[in-house]
């Protein structure tokens, strides 16, 4: 699309990547027949919504392989990060507090 850069867009470059690595081992991406023998499944973390052109781009990659399955889970990196730091902070403190009682 003239409106989107992507090269910006990583779910667009991964599935991209993924349609070439597919056509580089023999899997001739123009023939359906090869294209509906590919199954599996492709997990993708965005740490940010995709825009339209990258759904559409999903959307097409589930046309093209209907055999694999496409997970997207969309949420930030800093709250699972800093989750987990609260956690070891809360840890740390119970067991200089469980030290200090005895």
């Amino acid at each position: 699309s003239k409106w989107v850069d992507r090269t910006l867009c990583a779910e667009f470059q991964l599935l991209s990547e993924v349609c070439e690595m597919l056509n580089r081992s023999g899997i001739e991406m123009t023939s359906p027949e090869l294209r509906h023998s590919v199954h599996g499944y492709l997990s993708m973390y965005l740490s940010e919504p995709s825009c339209v052109s990258c759904i559409g781009s999903m959307k097409q990659f589930q046309t093209l392989l209907p055999g694999v399955d496409l997970f997207v889970e969309c949420g930030s990196v800093v709250e699972p990060l800093m989750a987990r730091t609260q956690l070891h902070v809360k840890a740390r403190q119970k067991d200089t507090e469980e030290r200090s009682e005895e």
